[in-house]
């Protein structure tokens, strides 16, 4: 029968694969006395069909461990290979592929072989022989011999007794200490002795400090201290008493000074230089926050100041008068300038509104924290252009207003603010939402357009149209406006109408249809 042919054993990795892909750098097989690495070994393995004895063969052709036999080589390529490509499986894993490429470029040398499985197997009869176990065979004993001659196992040895050693060393050391510590047995009983002698005394010191005669000094000695806290204690309660009678009085006789001069030096309303007092001031700003004309502020605080005999002064005039009104208004755009530069991520808002045929725009800014009025006006109409006009004018004016206070560059102040500007918040009608896109045109950036949430009034309203609308129906009802929804619902759009009319529509038109009506102007309050 012919002998069969071997099989060769299949590859751990398909060709192509990372393996391959890893091994593929390592192609070139260097010549002595060039370092030989790992990786060469394994890529002349995979070419050699995953032989190691061609895999030795090749080495020695190469000029490699010519000193050595083609069997050890071939031992040490196996073991090789069992470490490296047998192990790692799963070299799609980074930890693998990282332990396979740095094995790779570590040098080939024979000593990473490891001893057979026979040399694993009789190594333990060696080291340490049972007394149970029969006098080996003539064969085994040349295997043993051979065993003991193996280099690998006279090294495993080696490191064997090395660390057999260590550890006696060290169990010595520990065994030295734990005699130094031990003390004898007579030494212990002494000082047990020594320690009852002490005991003694001491619980006869105890008796003797218990006595009649040392707990009568001791209660003597308590109740004096008693009797010295409570003395101390009244003592300190009644100084602090007198402390607070003189500060009492000392207050009273303050406030009595304080009196004394204020009823001694009267409010100063004199100029200091081309200055009013502060109190002028204070008295003017009153007078304007009452809706008193201009015309009339100084002729009243004279009036006045001849009430309570106040005859030394200097009321300002008309002019002064209305600058003292124009500059609280400049202070206000000095602190919205002041806002507007130095905050980020600010949100500006508008809104308008009619009231008695006068149409007025507000604008705000706000930040997380902080909201301020920009801008309070009346405007001509309610358009977009109006809105966009409003909104650019007074951010270019503070800008103006703020450079000028700071002596900073009126271009540096007005880009920062439009940087700072980043949305805006209006109500959600077409008009506001034409403005903002002016707004952007005018500015060169785009803002983030923010509108209003639905109103609770929306909900409560919809409602209340449902319910009027069934009662109409109940009641035979019927509204002769057109529409579909209840009566009430008509009357208040056709109020709106009137309202565009008057607000954004033909508003000189409206007021003259009213004339002509014998109605009044405000009717659309």
């Amino acid at each position: 029968m012919p002998r069969k042919k071997s099989l060769s054993r299949a590859s751990p990795f398909p060709k192509g694969g990372v393996a391959s892909e890893i091994l593929e750098c390592y192609s070139l097989v260097p010549q002595p006395p060039t370092a030989l690495l790992n990786g060469h070994v394994l890529h002349i393995y995979t070419a050699s069909q995953r032989s190691p004895a061609a895999t030795a063969k090749v080495i020695l052709e190469h000029g490699w461990f010519t000193d050595y036999g083609k069997v050890k080589v071939s031992f040490a390529i196996d073991s090789l290979v069992n470490k490296t490509l047998k192990k790692f499986r799963k070299l799609t894993n980074i930890n693998e592929r990282q332990k396979l490429e740095s094995i790779c470029q570590g040098d080939f040398n024979l000593t990473i072989a490891v001893p057979t499985k026979t040399c694993e197997q009789q190594l333990e009869p060696i080291s340490e022989p049972s007394p149970r176990v029969s006098t080996p065979s003539p064969l085994k004993t040349r295997q043993i011999a051979k065993c003991r001659r193996c280099a690998t196992l006279r090294l495993t040895l080696k490191k064997c007794i090395h660390r057999k050693n260590a550890r006696y060393a060290e169990l010595t050391s520990k065994l030295r200490d734990l005699r130094t510590k031990l003390r004898p047995v007579k030494r212990l009983n002494e000082m047990i002795k020594r320690k009852d002698a002490v005991i003694s005394r001491l619980k006869v010191t105890i008796k003797q400090l218990k006595s009649a005669d040392s707990m009568k000094k001791l209660q003597t000695l308590t109740n004096s201290i008693e009797r010295y806290k409570g003395q101390a204690l009244s003592a300190k309660q009644s100084e602090e008493g007198t402390l607070k009678e003189y500060k009492n009085k000392y207050e009273e006789e303050i406030a009595a000074i304080i009196m004394k001069e204020e009823h001694i030096h009267p409010i100063e309303l004199k100029k200091s230089g081309k200055t009013h007092s502060l109190a002028m001031r204070m008295f003017v700003y009153e007078c304007l926050m009452a809706n008193m004309p201009t015309s009339q502020v100084n002729s009243h605080i004279s009036n006045v100041s001849s009430f309570f005999n106040l005859n030394s002064f200097d009321v300002p005039s008309r002019s002064t008068i209305e600058r003292m009104g124009v500059e609280l208004g400049t202070f206000s755009d000095i602190q919205a300038g002041d806002f507007l530069y130095n905050e980020t991520n600010l949100t500006l808002g508008f809104d308008a509104t009619t009231q008695e045929g006068v149409h007025v725009n507000s604008i705000h800014v706000t930040s997380p924290d902080v909201c301020i009025v920009l801008s309070l006006e009346q405007l001509p109409g309610g358009t977009a252009e109006d809105y966009s006009w409003h909104i650019i004018s007074t951010l270019q004016h503070i800008a103006k207003v703020y450079s000028s206070y700071q002596s900073l560059n009126y271009s540096i102040v007005f880009e920062k603010i439009k940087m700072n500007v980043t949305c805006t918040m209006s109500d959600r009608a077409k008009v506001n939402h034409a403005a903002v896109r002016l707004v952007n045109s005018s500015l060169g950036k785009e803002l983030v357009e923010v509108n209003c949430h639905v109103h609770p009034l929306d909900s409560m309203a919809s409602v209340c149209k449902s319910a009027l609308r069934e009662a109409e129906v109940q009641r035979g009802l019927k509204a002769s406006l057109f529409g579909s929804g209840c009566g009430a619902e008509h009357i208040i759009l056709a109020f709106n109408k009137m309202r565009f009319k008057d607000c954004k529509g033909d508003a000189t038109g409206f007021k003259v249809f009213l004339v002509e009506k014998g109605l009044g102007l405000g009717l659309m309050k």
